[in-house]
């Protein structure tokens, strides 16, 4: 990546993608505990969230030094890596395809699942409507308070990534800004 205009190619999609996976994937793990788990399942799961983050930095750090201490250019080491990386994510959307099944679904006629749909269509025509602004006004102020002070702070928040350019834009080498960034994080 070397523009700000490739950052955001690649960061948009990827904050797309993570905001679509997360209900689906916290149905997934509230579904198949019993409710005095849950709290041990999501901690299970933020754990090894964190230690894959960590571990995956630091594979990225070693898979770097490796490839480019051959004198290799350093943005083909991370092309390398990204494929590397694309591996486990592979197997995983393939696991989860057919190996992963909603608890009393496996066994559902298409007849089942058709009037369980319809049900759910009814009651949401039947549910009154009411647009985005009205929403907003009926929200107690406590929780608009919340919303504008996180919003300031989502804004506030930015990527490394744009450390990186902007670091590799006054010379610093690729391994250097890395190793930065994982001193940061």
């Amino acid at each position: 990546m070397q523009t700000l205009l490739q950052v955001l190619g690649i960061r948009v999609p990827e904050r797309i993608g993570k905001g679509s996976r997360g209900a689906p994937r916290d149905a997934l793990i509230a579904e198949s505990v019993d409710k005095k788990d849950l709290g041990k399942a999501f901690g299970f799961h933020r754990a090894f969230d964190s230690v894959g983050a960590v571990i995956g930095s630091f594979l990225g750090f070693v898979f770097l030094v490796v490839i480019t201490s051959d004198g290799n250019n350093t943005s083909d080491a991370f092309r390398l890596i990204f494929v590397i990386s694309a591996v486990p994510a592979v197997i995983s959307v393939v696991i989860a395809q057919f190996f992963v099944y909603e608890k009393g679904r496996k066994g559902q006629t298409k007849d089942t699942i058709e009037r369980q749909i319809g049900k759910q269509e009814q009651e949401q025509r039947s549910n009154k409507k009411i647009n985005f602004l009205t929403g907003i006004k009926m929200l107690d102020i406590k929780l608009k308070s919340f919303i504008v002070v996180s919003s300031i702070f989502a804004f506030a928040n930015f990527k490394l990534s744009f450390f990186i350019l902007r670091a590799k834009s006054m010379g610093v080498s690729d391994i250097t800004s890395f190793c930065s960034i994982l001193y940061l994080i």
